[in-house]
């Protein structure tokens, strides 16, 4: 028999409940193939939630759509569209699109490695194959019925390199035998190596964590009471930065489990906090079941939970259902509007959703206060706890606050929960530095900080640093290898591990150019989270600013995102934003001027440095700080005259 993940016992009590043609597949599969190959029903990846996928060592990988539908309720144009017979009208997307955004998130977001892959050998893109099982129907009807009344060959090529179209009547182990080989699933295949293989077991295997993994950390008497776990808790907690928000959260996330043994939804804005999460709960002493926590960044969430219920972006096609062009501003503008604020986007589809018992939502900060509603009304059921942690003065994207300065969440009304006022990853310098950069810049914003409590035993064995080093905006072209030379000097002179360095930046161009250096001058390895200058060349080889990208750099920066994870025992680069939640024993933090009046940039928005990104780049320090200031006029005033700072060097040039 194969291998099923989950166990049948889970499969049963899932809601919404299992169709038939999914248990009848099911079924098929189990008592059809041995234990060399493994079945997955409904893995939870990112919100993705496949039907089932097949994955066999050293052949390769399978994910099966499956549909119950009476397929004479609709046909197919010479397009490919599907068409809703009843009022002819297209239908919003067909199983195999749907199946095939499956394939393309493996690539894209879920398995490390496979998108650089693809992109260096398409052949890798036939590692995962695509099928769709029409449960009311022959093959040969499904077959047909897929091609429509008038294929293009061009069309037809499209389904027979893409699919595998089957009915009931290929249930028979003779005839999967023969797709299995066919694709290339039963048969040897070199482009499924065993480190592919172990990429895929690892995220679609449902590990279990003991006791003895986690490293237990003792919570303070606030902390351990904000952990606890509550039916129909409706909370908003905030703190300051390093307060151990994240810890709570994690804490509470496996308590709830505990207490309802079922599936924990944690929401976050930021791809890679999702990693971050992941690593705080593996730190909790108890013994739980990863597949019972499902965290995901809110965007990928929508999308894939639109997927999963076979809604498509409207407003990316015209009535016929052909694509329409549009600027990726407009989309944003678009995206927002139709899809990630519509609190009716999925009005139809209420039935066919997960619910949740607790629902936990990191970073609310950064949120619109109709995601959070979204969420509340269709993914959380009768009486669920619903948790918001924020930090106000990380308010990177400026949302609108309320009277009281505070985020807009609307999870509960009236004054926010205890705050979180001790800083446990802050030095007390770092602190001081924080509190004081506060009051400079957030007295008119935020509720200002007077003092931020730190933990004292930390000073006991390093002696925390900060030190600034002024460029004029004039050399700062000229000065992007001094810079990288001067990053590379303090490693060695300080004799930081390069586990513990991070280097961040608003602009991924500056960081890109830091990469390179250290990487082919000091041949030091680096973790990032965007494309490699080498790639970035061979994408964009006609660059002029070095701020542009294409759909392929921006599939690696998402990819690289998602899949970052802190301890390589490499030097990480990132931005502020990619960063933000993270924390860093040893931090260069590099301010760009801004670029808002220089004429040959000005079609391309590169991210401007605000008051917040400032404060959230120097809050994910622990104890060495270095500031990099390259021109900028406004914080070089502030850092050139604060006394906080150890160490100043061309702080006395005005940089005018």
């Amino acid at each position: 028999m194969a291998i099923l993940y989950p166990p049948i016992e889970i499969i049963r009590k899932r809601k919404p409940e299992a169709t038939p043609g999914e248990r009848t597949l099911l079924a098929f599969l189990l008592n059809a193939y041995d234990d060399e190959y493994e079945i997955f029903f409904q893995p939870f990846l990112n919100g993705d939630l496949p039907d089932i996928i097949v994955m066999h060592k050293g052949g390769g990988v399978m994910i099966f759509e499956v549909k119950d539908w009476d397929l004479s309720n609709y046909h197919v144009n010479e397009k490919g569209n599907w068409i809703v017979n009843c009022n002819n009208s297209v239908y919003k997307n067909s199983p195999l699109n749907q199946v095939l955004k499956y394939k393309k998130n493996l690539y894209d977001l879920h398995i490390d490695s496979l998108l650089s892959l693809h992109l260096k050998d398409y052949k890798y893109w036939y590692v995962v194959k695509c099928a769709v099982y029409f449960h009311c129907h022959t093959t040969e009807y499904a077959q047909k019925f897929c091609e429509g009344e008038k294929p293009s060959d061009k069309y037809k090529t499209f389904l027979s390199k893409n699919f595998t179209i089957i009915g009931h009547d290929s249930l028979g182990k003779e005839s999967m035998d023969r797709i299995f080989e066919k694709q290339w699933i039963s048969k040897k295949n070199s482009y499924f190596t065993e480190e592919l293989y172990n990429s895929f077991a690892r995220i679609l295997r449902p590990s279990y964590h003991t006791i003895e993994e986690g490293l237990g950390y003792k919570l303070s008497k606030e902390q351990d009471l904000l952990a606890k776990s509550e039916e129909g808790a409706r909370k908003r907690i905030k703190g300051v930065a390093g307060s151990g928000k994240t810890l709570v959260l994690a804490e509470r996330a496996v308590n709830a489990h505990k207490r309802t043994h079922n599936c924990v939804l944690i929401l976050t804005y930021n791809i890679t906090l999702r990693n971050y999460i992941h690593d705080k709960i593996s730190t909790v002493r108890q013994e739980f079941a990863w597949e019972f926590f499902h965290i995901s960044n809110y965007h990928d969430f929508i999308n894939n939970n639109m997927n999963n219920v076979g809604l498509e972006f409207e407003f990316l096609k015209d009535e016929e259902g052909n694509s329409t062009y549009m600027s990726s501003e407009e989309f944003g503008k678009l995206a927002e509007k139709h899809v990630y604020s519509n609190i009716h986007l999925f009005e139809n589809h209420k039935d066919e959703l997960p619910k949740y018992e607790v629902i936990l939502i990191d970073e609310t900060q950064d949120y619109q206060e109709n995601w959070i509603r979204i969420i509340m009304k269709y993914f959380a059921s009768e009486n669920a706890e619903i948790v918001a942690f924020a930090d106000e003065k990380q308010n990177i994207y400026s949302r609108e606050l309320d009277n009281e300065k505070m985020p807009r969440i609307p999870v509960q009304t009236g004054a926010w929960d205890r705050k979180l006022n001790k800083s446990y990853r802050l030095s007390q310098k770092i602190a001081l530095l924080v509190t004081d950069f506060q009051k400079r810049f957030f007295a008119d914003k935020y509720v200002v900080e007077q003092q931020i409590e730190t933990n004292t035993m930390m000073s006991l064995f390093d002696e925390p640093y900060i030190e600034y080093h002024y460029y004029p905006l004039e050399e700062s072209v000229k000065e992007d290898n001094a810079i990288a030379t001067y990053i590379y000097q303090q490693i060695k002179e300080h004799r930081f591990h390069s586990n513990d360095v991070t280097i961040l930046s608003s602009r991924i161009r500056m960081l890109r150019k830091l990469d390179y250096m250290l990487r082919t001058e000091s041949k030091e390895k680096t973790n990032i989270m965007f494309e490699t200058r080498e790639e970035f060349m061979k994408l964009c080889p006609n660059a002029q600013t070095g701020f542009e990208n294409n759909a392929d750099i921006l599939k690696i920066r998402k990819n690289r995102k998602a899949n970052f994870w802190m301890n390589r025992g490499t030097i990480k680069l990132s931005t502020i934003h990619s960063f933000k939640g993270w924390e860093s024993p040893v931090l260069f933090l590099v301010i760009e001027d801004n670029l808002k009046a220089t004429k040959k940039l000005a079609n391309t928005r590169p991210y401007e440095f605000s008051d917040e990104l400032v404060y959230t780049g120097i809050t994910r320090c622990q104890n060495y700080l270095f500031i990099i200031n390259t021109g900028n006029q406004q914080y070089h005033e502030y850092f050139a005259n604060c006394n906080l700072i150890d160490k100043k060097i061309g702080a006395n040039r005005n940089g005018k």
